[in-house]
């Protein structure tokens, strides 16, 4: 497992998870939000591998970007289109109950909020830029919920060929901030490409002093990614980038075990990965 520091996780149970219940306010405040924290990422973590958005292998079997293969994969994309049905911990309600029927995106947005909020700062930025598409539920998320301004930038390599050529879909201003925003980080290439298009994008619009200097994930796999996010070196981050994360592999091992969700042998695999 290469070093990395275990930790034990607190089992919560069924009655505790479901019965979660809070404001943005409690988010913002520090104390609460550090009691929050646990039981809510145990709900989201278990909520996503009981619907396979989180899945975990004994082996290598999920081809990643970047080429190599892993045990763990995680597809965000696919959170809002989970049957009500298939949904397990809706706060103690019935799951056929419309209104309480996005809570799985609920719990992945208010984790990233109080992520940026307490360890970032939501003054600290001027305005969010997703990579597509993967985040794009969590960004829009942010900005319906908590009115943070948002834009993306581009899946393709160059603009298309109509309309305003574009690398970036996003109002950028003089000196103003931005906060970069995936859904997961691995090694943290895309994160590296979408900063060159963003600078790109400030040479088109004229733009001077703009500058990114984090970076937020929802799930960091410990595989390299935090160390190269330091060493990207360009005009609108030359001091590299910071990482924040609502939570990393550690974790989704640790509340994949306590819970039952997988077996030794998943754990022991997911961990071989783990590269910090």
């Amino acid at each position: 497992m290469k070093g990395v520091n275990l930790f034990s996780e607190s089992i919560y149970s069924d009655r505790e998870l479901n019965e979660i219940l809070y404001t943005a306010e409690d988010i913002e405040d520090k104390k609460t939000w550090r009691d929050i924290v646990p039981p809510l990422t145990h709900r989201l973590i278990l909520n996503c591998l009981d619907t396979n958005v989180i899945m975990i292998r004994d082996t290598p079997t999920f081809p990643l970007k970047g080429g190599k293969k892993s045990c763990f994969y995680i597809n965000l994309r696919e959170f809002p289109s989970i049957y009500r049905e298939d949904r397990k911990h809706l706060l103690g309600v019935n799951p056929k109950n419309h209104r309480h029927t996005a809570i799985l995106t609920k719990d992945m947005v208010d984790l990233a909020y109080g992520e940026i909020f307490h360890s970032i700062g939501i003054d600290n930025f001027d305005v969010g830029v997703l990579i597509p598409h993967a985040a794009m539920n969590l960004a829009y998320g942010l900005h319906n919920a908590y009115g943070l301004p948002m834009g993306y930038g581009i899946k393709e390599t160059k603009p298309k060929g109509w309309g305003v050529p574009r690398y970036a879909h996003v109002i950028l201003k003089d000196n103003a901030n931005g906060l970069l925003i995936d859904d997961v980080i691995t090694e943290g290439h895309s994160k590296e490409e979408h900063i060159i298009k963003i600078q790109k994008q400030c040479e088109i619009d004229g733009v001077e002093g703009f500058s990114i200097k984090d970076v937020f994930v929802e799930v960091d796999r410990l595989q390299g990614g935090r160390k190269n996010l330091k060493n990207i070196r360009t005009p609108i981050c030359p001091e590299g980038l910071n990482l924040v994360s609502s939570f990393n592999s550690v974790v989704c091992g640790n509340v994949g075990i306590n819970y039952g969700k997988i077996v030794e042998n998943q754990y022991e695999a997911l961990f071989n990965e783990i590269e910090i």
